[in-house]
Protein backbone atom coordinates (compact mmCIF):
# COMPACT_ATOMS: atom_id res chain seq x y z
CA UNK A 1 0.00 0.00 0.00
CA UNK A 2 1.22 3.52 -0.75
CA UNK A 3 0.26 6.65 1.19
CA UNK A 4 0.78 10.33 0.55
CA UNK A 5 3.24 12.06 2.86
CA UNK A 6 1.50 14.69 4.95
CA UNK A 7 1.35 15.81 8.55
CA UNK A 8 -1.12 13.01 9.29
CA UNK A 9 -3.07 10.32 7.46
CA UNK A 10 -5.53 7.73 8.73
CA UNK A 11 -6.15 4.26 7.36
CA UNK A 12 -8.82 1.70 8.26
CA UNK A 13 -7.22 -1.75 8.61
CA UNK A 14 -8.84 -5.12 9.26
CA UNK A 15 -8.12 -8.83 9.17
CA UNK A 16 -9.23 -10.73 6.07
CA UNK A 17 -10.10 -14.35 6.83
CA UNK A 18 -9.61 -17.32 4.51
CA UNK A 19 -12.69 -18.15 2.40
CA UNK A 20 -13.40 -21.29 4.45
CA UNK A 21 -14.04 -19.16 7.58
CA UNK A 22 -15.88 -16.18 6.06
CA UNK A 23 -19.40 -17.62 6.37
CA UNK A 24 -19.08 -18.89 9.94
CA UNK A 25 -22.21 -17.65 11.76
CA UNK A 26 -20.30 -17.78 15.06
CA UNK A 27 -17.37 -15.52 14.26
CA UNK A 28 -15.04 -16.23 17.16
CA UNK A 29 -11.97 -14.73 15.58
CA UNK A 30 -9.63 -12.66 17.75
CA UNK A 31 -6.62 -10.76 16.44
CA UNK A 32 -3.91 -8.31 17.37
CA UNK A 33 -2.02 -5.99 15.00
CA UNK A 34 1.26 -4.18 15.59
CA UNK A 35 2.97 -1.35 13.74
CA UNK A 36 6.40 0.23 13.65
CA UNK A 37 7.46 3.73 14.62
CA UNK A 38 5.74 6.47 12.63
CA UNK A 39 2.21 5.11 12.99
CA UNK A 40 -0.15 4.53 15.92
CA UNK A 41 -3.51 2.87 16.37
CA UNK A 42 -6.14 5.41 17.47
CA UNK A 43 -7.46 3.12 20.23
CA UNK A 44 -4.32 1.10 20.69
CA UNK A 45 -2.30 -0.14 23.61
CA UNK A 46 1.46 -0.11 24.22
CA UNK A 47 1.71 3.59 23.29
CA UNK A 48 -0.47 2.98 20.22
CA UNK A 49 1.79 0.34 18.68
CA UNK A 50 -0.73 -2.50 19.14
CA UNK A 51 -4.50 -2.89 18.78
CA UNK A 52 -6.88 -5.83 18.91
CA UNK A 53 -10.24 -6.90 17.57
CA UNK A 54 -12.74 -9.53 18.66
CA UNK A 55 -14.27 -10.24 15.23
CA UNK A 56 -12.70 -10.32 11.80
CA UNK A 57 -15.11 -7.58 10.67
CA UNK A 58 -13.67 -5.10 13.20
CA UNK A 59 -11.80 -2.26 11.54
CA UNK A 60 -8.97 -0.54 13.38
CA UNK A 61 -7.95 3.03 12.68
CA UNK A 62 -4.23 3.48 12.02
CA UNK A 63 -2.91 7.03 12.21
CA UNK A 64 0.28 7.77 10.29
CA UNK A 65 1.73 10.56 12.37
CA UNK A 66 5.34 10.75 11.25
CA UNK A 67 5.62 10.67 7.45
CA UNK A 68 8.52 8.23 7.30
CA UNK A 69 9.23 6.56 3.99
CA UNK A 70 8.16 3.07 5.16
CA UNK A 71 5.96 1.69 7.94
CA UNK A 72 5.39 -2.01 8.64
CA UNK A 73 2.23 -3.69 9.95
CA UNK A 74 1.81 -7.33 11.08
CA UNK A 75 -0.36 -9.40 13.36
CA UNK A 76 -1.55 -12.65 14.85
CA UNK A 77 -5.01 -14.19 14.87
CA UNK A 78 -6.95 -17.24 16.00
CA UNK A 79 -10.39 -18.58 15.08
CA UNK A 80 -12.19 -20.36 17.90
CA UNK A 81 -9.87 -22.82 19.62
CA UNK A 82 -7.54 -23.19 16.64
CA UNK A 83 -3.81 -22.44 17.00
CA UNK A 84 -2.65 -18.83 16.63
CA UNK A 85 -1.51 -17.89 13.13
CA UNK A 86 0.83 -15.06 12.15
CA UNK A 87 0.18 -12.69 9.26
CA UNK A 88 2.73 -11.66 6.71
CA UNK A 89 4.50 -8.37 7.37
CA UNK A 90 2.85 -5.63 5.29
CA UNK A 91 4.85 -2.68 4.00
CA UNK A 92 3.23 0.75 3.80
CA UNK A 93 5.33 3.11 1.69
CA UNK A 94 4.98 6.83 1.14
CA UNK A 95 4.49 8.22 -2.33
CA UNK A 96 7.45 10.19 -3.58
CA UNK A 97 6.93 13.74 -4.76
CA UNK A 98 5.25 13.73 -8.18
CA UNK A 99 3.73 10.24 -7.86
CA UNK A 100 -0.04 9.79 -7.94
Amino acid sequence: YRFRKSNSSELQVRLVLPESLKNDPFDTTMFVLETTQGAKFVRGTCEGRRAFGMEASNQLKLSIEDPLDTIFLWGAWAHGYEPVKLTAKFQLSSLQEGEL
